[in-house]
């Protein structure tokens, strides 16, 4: 019995040099980044505005345990109640003038 030989020459265009596997590589790199890349600068973008957003929750966080301080202050402290009259309702005193003032 004879063996079959292929009629395809060794050295011929079928040879996987490593010139071809290389750009082969790199096209499949290049289209991989193409359609990856995008999505990455989305999801760099979205934790930059996430850690933005962390640090306003600790500021207001801090806020809110400074207003709740003051809450409790305020309960027993006629002062208090007098400050918030005149400083944010403006109110007055009998006898007073208000007088507004803008810089």
């Amino acid at each position: 019995m004879q063996e079959k030989t292929s009629s395809v020459p060794v050295n011929g265009p079928m040879r996987n040099s490593p010139l071809k596997i290389f750009l082969l590589l790199a096209a499949i790199f290049v289209i991989w980044m193409l359609i990856y890349f995008p999505d990455y600068a989305r999801l760099a973008a979205l934790r930059q505005a996430n850690k933005k957003l962390k640090g306003d929750i600790v500021l207001l966080e801090k806020e809110i345990g400074n207003l709740k301080h003051q809450i409790a202050g305020a309960g027993s402290d006629p002062l208090v109640y007098e400050k918030v009259a005149r400083e944010e309702l403006g109110a007055v005193k009998e006898n007073e003038i208000a007088v507004d003032i803008e810089e």
